[in-house]
């Protein structure tokens, strides 16, 4: 997972820099689903038993690698940290009037 911002600044970067091959837009961290869904939940002050939690007949989720970014790094690219993400993610819901609740938008 990969905040919004994270991946202007990375765009933004390589055309400024005019980078030209391939470079990786990511966190550079590893994340499940299943612990993003559960972190939102606590963070937003939502109860986590109200997460539904879909495995995969009984094995867990092997999600997806750490993508590396150290290469756009090289060239000024900081993604947020896991907890900035989550932060500005719930900000963002916050202001633009979104229940996180229901996802529903209110109003």
């Amino acid at each position: 997972f990969v905040d919004v911002e994270d991946i202007v600044t990375g765009l933004l970067i390589a055309a400024d820099q005019s980078l030209e091959g391939v470079w990786n837009v990511s966190s550079g961290q590893r994340r499940l689903l299943v612990d993003i869904a559960a972190d939102l939940a606590l963070f937003s002050g939502q109860e986590i038993s109200k997460s539904v939690i879909v495995d995969n007949d009984g094995d867990p989720d092997p999600g997806f690698p750490a993508i590396n970014c150290e290469k756009l790094q090289s060239k000024g690219y900081d993604p947020a940290t896991y907890p900035e993400m989550l932060d500005r993610l719930l900000a963002r819901a916050r202001t633009d009037g979104t229940s996180l609740s229901n996802g529903s938008a209110s109003g």
